[in-house]
């Protein structure tokens, strides 16, 4: 090859070479995707924890309660998180929000700023003592917009966004059901389970679908295991599109002993040390009224709960087979494998023990994972049986 061939050819290269490495520093990048909170209210110049920390300063002059700070802090947390989420989700690859889902949810949460613009001017106002009372029912507003926002996800009009009623649920007196609404207030259809609820409760049903538009209810079932002594109790319910709903349960003493008081009363009607099932099938049903949701299945699993607490062992086991032949779908349900377990326990029948006892243990996180599995459990001693139950927190019932 001649000398100007040579020239010729390194000549392309360095004029390649110098084109690469200018496209490679002056390339155009796209715009980095802003998915702090911090930087987007640095960006709106709305320093809203500083207001909320000015608002439990000024709380006594304005009229505003402890609680109600607390609320404004938790709002604060809860709508960072959604905003940082939401962000996130739209920015992965692939993505995990559709761009039109996250216009509407940023749309919306921006909305709410209008909410915040007012709790900060009424925040700043409430500094002049002559002006302070006046503020208090515009913090108040901005407050109960600012949680009805929340409680749809920001996502209302943009997917399924659910509404989840009442909340929270009262559990009080001799009151062994209780019922929410879910509804499907969004332009999409969506699944829900309900999850981390406490022991002592169980929800029927655990899962489902909510079409576009309708409300489902869903039953929450008092189960023969105390409930726990710490307060609040709680549970979840969730949906495939990433909505969390915490709902509080209100339990008061007497619902806590709920089936030592119904034993009594049965034991009362039927003049007899421990009550018979007829009379504590007619307790139940004076407890439950007319208007209840309990099928006549879920009668008889309330029936052997309180016979089951009143020592009447033979006449709650007949109790429990009766629910089976009403419905034979209760076997599957939790709170019955565990009654099942305490009953073998009782009778001394270990072998059969252990293995209600685990499938009740296994039924439970098939619930909790929206989804069916078969155990095989060992058989144990009962030894073994009732270690394992008093490791549970909650195991208390079987300490006779």
């Amino acid at each position: 090859m001649s000398k100007n061939s040579w020239l010729a050819l390194a000549g392309g290269v360095l004029v390649v070479a110098v084109v690469a490495a200018l496209w490679i520093l002056y390339r155009p990048t796209p715009p980095q995707v802003q998915c702090s909170f911090t930087g987007w209210q640095q960006t709106l110049g709305i320093a809203l924890e500083a207001k909320v920390e000015q608002l439990d300063a000024l709380k006594t002059t304005i009229g505003v309660s402890e609680a109600q700070v607390r609320a404004f802090d938790t709002l604060m947390q809860d709508y960072a998180l959604k905003y940082d989420a939401a962000c996130q989700d739209a920015s992965a690859v692939p993505p995990r929000m559709t761009q039109a889902e996250y216009a509407c949810v940023r749309r919306n949460m921006e909305g709410v700023l209008d909410d915040l613009r007012s709790f900060a001017q009424a925040v700043d106002a409430a500094k002049s003592v002559a002006d302070a009372p006046g503020q208090r029912e515009i913090i108040l507003k901005a407050l109960e917009n600012f949680d009805a926002a929340r409680r749809s996800g920001y996502k209302t009009n943009c997917t399924s966004a659910i509404g989840v009623n009442p909340n929270p649920l009262s559990f009080t007196g001799l009151t062994p059901e209780r019922s929410i609404q879910i509804t499907n207030r969004g332009n999409n259809d969506f699944t829900f389970a309900v999850e981390q609820y406490p022991q002592g409760f169980e929800p029927k049903p655990s899962s489902g679908r909510v079409d576009r538009g309708d409300t489902v209810a869903v039953v929450l079932f008092r189960t023969i295991v105390p409930p726990p002594q710490t307060r609040p109790l709680t549970f979840h319910v969730r949906t495939n599109f990433n909505d969390d709903i915490e709902l509080e349960i209100e339990l008061d003493a007497v619902n806590a002993s709920i089936w030592q008081t119904i034993g009594e009363r049965a034991a009362a009607l039927s003049g007899t040390a421990t009550p018979t099932l007829a009379s504590t099938v007619r307790v139940v049903n004076e407890v439950l009224g007319s208007d209840t949701r309990a099928s006549e299945a879920d009668k008889y699993i309330f029936a052997s709960n309180v016979l089951f607490t009143k020592n009447a062992i033979p006449q709650a086991s007949i109790a429990l087979d009766t629910a089976s032949k009403l419905n034979a779908a209760t076997d599957v349900q939790p709170s019955v494998k565990a009654m099942r377990a305490l009953i073998s326990a009782r009778t001394a029948a270990p072998e059969e023990a252990v293995i209600h006892y685990a499938a009740a243990q296994a039924a439970r996180d098939a619930a909790e994972n929206n989804d069916r599995i078969v155990v095989q459990p060992k058989a144990g001693n009962r030894n073994e049986l009732i270690e394992a139950m008093r490791r549970d927190r909650n195991s208390s019932v079987i300490s006779n």
